[in-house]
């Protein structure tokens, strides 16, 4: 839907997807305090970071592809 579908040939290994859990794991932790202070409701940590993060990546890729409008235009 946005951006392209693949990563030009790339192909990720263990190894580098390992990095990318490792990469993960200050977002879980940071999930897991505002769940401990009662700011995000109890859950599955991991999902809620995996959520987090891949909305992220979608307004970072929007505004990347200059497709995001006012107010949100650097």
């Amino acid at each position: 839907m946005f951006g392209g579908a693949g990563f030009g040939g790339l192909s990720l290994t263990e190894e580098d997807l390992q990095h990318g859990r490792y990469t993960l794991e200050p977002v879980v932790r940071a999930v897991e305090a505002a769940m401990a202070a009662n700011r995000f409701r109890r859950g599955d940590a991991w999902l809620v970071a995996h959520q987090r993060w891949i909305a992220l990546h979608g307004l970072v890729t929007l505004e990347l592809g200059g497709l995001l409008g006012p107010p949100y235009e650097g």
